[in-house]
């Protein structure tokens, strides 16, 4: 937060968690941000509660999602920040589009799940690609929609869905989305280095 103070950009990157203590950590009122126009974020999806507590920012005019992978090095799509005026008409869920030598791949399947593949330069296994040399990134399924879905809730602060089985639906999603396995309530959810919840460490959670 200092640096955005001391050199006032237009434009920040960073992930969910840390970029809103531009708004809750009562520090902020003491920073200079009024250069700022443009947040970027990726690594989790920023949800709409997200977008209007960032939009409290009196000279923010857009919140973007970006999309990448750390095995691809690590952005696949963005938008193009030299023409601002074409901001105002994407849609709001989009990712922008790929940045140069990229390439992506979209399957569609008979069930409804969507995948979405990139081509990258390494990997530690060829069993990572498909016989068109695409990355899988495992994307088929994204908890996202769900969890959306439960933020509604004005009580929930955080949610991670991670998969278990179930043999129970719910009908506000389709069937391969419905939260089969209960919800249990934590005082705080795992996170990495970065900021971001980690599922790996949401799953190791010993739940009552």
């Amino acid at each position: 937060m200092d640096a955005v103070d001391a050199y006032k950009p237009s434009f920040i990157f960073g992930f969910p968690t840390f970029l809103l203590m531009l708004v809750n950590d009562p520090e902020v009122s003491r920073l200079d941000l009024s250069n700022l126009e443009i947040i970027g974020s990726g690594g989790a999806p920023v949800t709409p509660a997200v977008v209007n507590a960032l939009m409290t920012i009196p000279s923010l005019k857009y919140v973007l999602n970006i999309y990448g992978l750390t095995e691809c090095a690590p952005i696949i799509s963005s938008f193009d920040f030299d023409q601002r005026d074409t901001l105002s008409d994407r849609p709001k869920i989009s990712l922008g589009k790929l940045v140069p030598d990229s390439s992506a791949k979209f399957i569609h399947t008979d069930t409804g799940k969507g995948v979405v593949l990139e081509r990258m330069e390494r990997c530690a296994t060829k069993k990572a690609f498909d016989k068109d040399g695409f990355f899988k990134t495992g994307d088929v399924i994204s908890p996202t929609e769900i969890e959306n879905i439960i933020l509604d809730h004005p009580a929930i602060r955080e949610v991670c869905v991670i998969g278990i089985s179930d043999p129970n639906g719910g009908d506000k999603l389709p069937s391969y989305k419905h939260v089969r396995g209960g919800v249990y309530f934590v005082n705080e959810l795992p996170k990495g280095k970065t900021g971001k919840v980690t599922r790996q460490l949401v799953e190791k959670l010993k739940l009552n």
